[in-house]
């Protein structure tokens, strides 16, 4: 068994890049757990001059665990733009999903570099389309930590996938990407029957438009009653969007939703009055019909 700490002090007196050197030297001759442990020194150490040697052991290696240490020593200590390849095959190639999260973690950590950073945000692209929802998931985040913008075409046409926890991580990306482009998406989801797509729908469209979402909401209550006042078809949505009035709470619009009470509609009429007991438990004493 390698023991780092006795390697370490038997080579106490000599330079880094001797060290370095012999760890070269001594690589081909050891096993597969050594070679890990050689490969994080060489890490540790800066190695940044080998870097078709290390390469060629990422190449030459048919342990994954070894691959994706060499994949770290080459693209966190060489400035080659094809650094960063090696990670990316990993994610693509590799079929072992911690190792792959392991390594789309470690090119999140790597985007700080800019000219890393273009085919970093395009493997992560690429992954929004992949079979694996968790690899899919995985990647939302990842673009959301990164606060890439530029991926919201992408994220809001993961809205209609039969994957409910990827459809789910997409709306919650898009809501702290404030892409003002999956409001109207968004505002349809507020018409599901699914509670956790009505809370994320509702979260995010709070963070996109801020003070102007009770606005957009009245309107487009406004215009389904004046366009669709009795269709069934609509009503879902009109109750998503009073059940969101409820939660905002602005006591300026009772009267919009106490004229709602008059509707044909038992169900739309329940979940305005469940709203207004939300927005004032006194209500009634703005309303000049009893209900």
């Amino acid at each position: 068994m390698f023991d780092t700490k006795s390697f370490l002090n038997e080579f106490s007196e000599i330079s880094d890049n001797e060290l370095i050197e012999r760890l070269h030297r001594l690589y081909p001759t050891v096993d597969k757990d050594t070679r890990i442990k050689f490969l994080i020194l060489l890490n540790k150490l800066g190695d940044n001059s080998h870097y078709d040697t290390i390469e060629n052991y990422f190449i030459s290696d048919k342990n994954a665990e070894v691959r994706i240490e060499a994949a770290k020593v080459l693209a966190f200590n060489y400035e080659r733009t094809q650094a960063v390849k090696p990670l990316i095959w990993v994610i693509k190639n590799e079929e072992n999903l911690d190792v792959k999260f392991t390594a789309l973690r470690l090119l999140v950590a790597l985007s700080c570099k800019e000219k890393f950073k273009g085919q970093i945000i395009d493997t992560l692209k690429q992954l929004l389309s992949n079979k694996r929802a968790k690899m899919k998931m995985e990647a939302i985040q990842s673009l959301s930590i990164l606060n890439e913008t530029s991926a919201c075409k992408e994220l809001i046409s993961l809205l209609t996938t039969d994957k409910n926890l990827v459809k789910l991580r997409a709306i919650q990306a898009l809501g702290e990407l404030k892409c003002i482009r999956a409001v109207p998406f968004l505002v349809k989801n507020l018409g599901k029957e699914s509670q956790d797509l009505w809370h994320l729908s509702f979260n995010a469209l709070k963070k996109i438009l801020g003070n102007e979402l009770e606005e957009l909401l009245l309107n487009r209550l406004q215009r389904l009653e004046e366009k669709k006042p009795n269709s069934e078809d609509v009503l879902p949505l009109k109750k998503g969007i009073i059940k969101c009035l409820g939660e905002i709470g602005n006591k300026n619009h009772l009267q919009s939703l106490i004229s709602l009470l008059e509707s044909d509609f038992m169900s739309l009429r329940k979940e305005t009055k469940s709203a207004l007991e939300k927005i004032d438990p006194q209500w009634r004493s703005h309303k000049s019909i009893s209900s």
